[in-house]
């Protein structure tokens, strides 16, 4: 059996450049609608699971940097899942040569009930240029296992 959580993250960032003086070049990221499309798996902002994730405020992610959120991902459903992370549907495609996002999961299991606190991070290249905004989707699987 395979939930899927699919959280559409769209930052629409603005790309702050300016390449004056001080050769400031920085991506800045507003908050967002995160929508959670799966039952079994939710994602909250909080340990206690009260507050369910609706958008993330990255700032101000220069180029060469990165930012780190820390989430909380219960199993809300009855059967033992392992996550996987993956990211989709880029707007602008090339965007994903540029930016990308990882996590601190290390496979273990994920009890029904359970809660397992992760870092998400997104990552800028020090090569980027010419993307003003993007958006794109993360994907968070939770496949059932035995």
């Amino acid at each position: 059996m395979r939930r899927t959580l699919i959280i559409s993250l769209f930052l629409a960032s603005l790309l702050m450049v300016t390449l004056a003086v001080n050769q400031s070049f920085g991506l800045s990221a507003s908050r967002r609608n995160i929508q959670i499309k799966v039952v079994g798996i939710s994602v909250y902002s909080d340990k206690s699971c009260r507050n369910v994730l609706t958008s993330i405020d990255w700032g101000i992610i220069r180029p060469g940097s990165s930012k780190s959120i820390m989430v909380y991902v219960k199993n809300t459903g009855n059967v033992i899942v392992r996550l996987s992370l993956s990211t989709e549907n880029w707007i602008p495609e090339q965007a994903s040569k540029y930016i990308s996002l990882t996590w601190n999961y290390m496979g273990q299991r994920l009890l029904p009930g359970r809660v397992l606190s992760l870092t998400l991070t997104l990552t800028v290249s020090p090569e980027i240029s010419d993307i003003r905004n993007f958006s794109f989707d993360i994907v968070i699987t939770g496949l059932a296992i035995s």
